[in-house]
């Protein structure tokens, strides 16, 4: 068993339908193909279902805002303050000369950058939490 089915044998049905639609294509032909065998031969799926489960309404709180998957994975990323201070706060390390690596949060379903350091922390949360005020 490869490493790539291994990964896919753990996602639910509408996991590998995001999967098909916004990661598949960033492989190797050789490990796309394997993946489209594992999707449409293995698991069942059609292009049809997978477009079915694209667009399905489903409760993205505290998950991926893209695919609705919790299913993600954190890594450094060099950061760059702007120098510009609306409505955030800024560390004063984050004026140094140093590179500063912080973390960013990256969905494994469908690549969705769900936490980056240039976003804006205060407004990501004041959003989210009209969105959620909103579908309740």
């Amino acid at each position: 068993m490869s490493n790539i089915e291994i990964l896919l044998d753990s996602f639910s049905d509408r996991e590998l339908a995001y999967f098909y639609k916004y990661r598949s294509k960033q492989y190797t032909k050789e490990t796309s193909k394997e993946i489209e065998n594992i999707i449409f031969n293995k698991r069942g799926l059609s292009i049809k279902k997978i477009e079915k489960l694209t667009k399905e309404k489903i409760s993205k709180y505290g998950k991926c805002p893209r695919c609705a998957s919790n299913k993600n994975f954190d890594y450094a990323v060099e950061y760059y303050p702007d120098n510009i201070k609306k409505l955030s706060r800024y560390d004063l390390k984050d004026f140094s000369n140093e590179i500063i690596k912080k973390k960013q949060k990256e969905c494994i379903i469908c690549g969705n950058i769900i936490e980056s350091p240039k976003e804006n922390q205060l407004i990501k949360g004041i959003l989210t939490w009209l969105n959620f005020k909103c579908v309740m």
